[in-house]
């Protein structure tokens, strides 16, 4: 039984979410399918995937270890998808965070979370450039979409760096990323969570399924919205995404 047709009750222990929602759709026959459109144009499942894997190599060449946390704070391209899906390939835990926020927001974040990197949009630099040695767990800074200070240029690392083309063999149990609240009744606080997420088991069931759709890149990093424009589109029809939209109350169970 392939992973596409598993329901949460049958989901293996050993289990990457990576997996699911990335290379599954390569061995479905949606390899030259359009799977995602950003400014720069669009890009097949294959280009997604092998931007992945690539991804996944850069950030374990770089000394990143399973379960130690990469912080994200990259703009709607190809780049937000190919590093989140990467980190989770490669058995670390990515941290989106949205990009309007604070130098001062992001300063909390990096000390909150430990990250022990942080992808970052050059156009975002700034906000991060004066508090980088203040964080006694950050050891990497890698830059997307240009280049700032000395730090390493994802699309180097991309293009130099080793595939990785079998995912690290995480549970389903794990943690597969964090989100941060808004803080709207205090300080932001990080979510965990899990590779696969059990609750409502009925819902979940419901979105057990292939998509053969493309998606956009708008508004990856915000927390509802990631699901709908990064995890959602890859498993979800829309008629059966609008289902559980409403089921669930506005909220999705991944």
């Amino acid at each position: 039984m392939s992973s596409s047709t598993l329901s949460p009750l049958e989901l293996p222990r050993t289990y990457n979410a990576a997996t699911h929602f990335i290379d599954r759709h390569l061995d479905e026959g949606r390899a030259d399918k359009i799977a995602l459109i950003d400014d720069q144009g669009s890009y097949t499942y294959a280009e997604l995937a092998e931007k992945v894997n690539r991804a996944a190599g850069a950030l374990l060449q770089l000394g990143l270890e399973p379960e130690q946390r990469v912080l994200l704070c990259l703009l709607d391209t190809i780049d937000f998808p190919a590093v989140f899906w990467g980190a989770i390939k490669a058995g670390l835990v990515p941290v989106p965070v949205n990009t309007l926020l604070t130098a001062a927001d992001y300063t909390y974040m990096l000390e909150d979370s430990r990250a022990r990197a942080l992808v970052v949009s050059s156009a975002l630099y700034d906000q991060f450039a004066g508090h980088l040695t203040q964080h006694a767990f950050l050891e990497q800074v890698i830059v997307a979409g240009g280049s700032a200070g000395d730090h390493p240029v994802l699309d180097d690392l991309l293009a130099t760096g080793p595939v990785v083309t079998h995912p690290a063999p995480t549970t389903c149990d794990d943690t597969a990323f964090w989100l941060y609240t808004s803080g709207s009744t205090g300080t932001p606080k990080g979510a965990a969570i899990r590779t696969w997420y059990r609750r409502r088991i009925s819902t979940a069931r419901v979105c057990w399924v292939s998509v053969k759709t493309t998606w956009c890149s708008r508004r990856q990093n915000y927390s509802s919205p990631m699901g709908l424009a990064t995890r959602c589109p890859f498993r979800c029809t829309w008629a059966l995404l609008q289902c559980c939209w409403q089921h669930g109350r506005r909220r999705m169970w991944f």
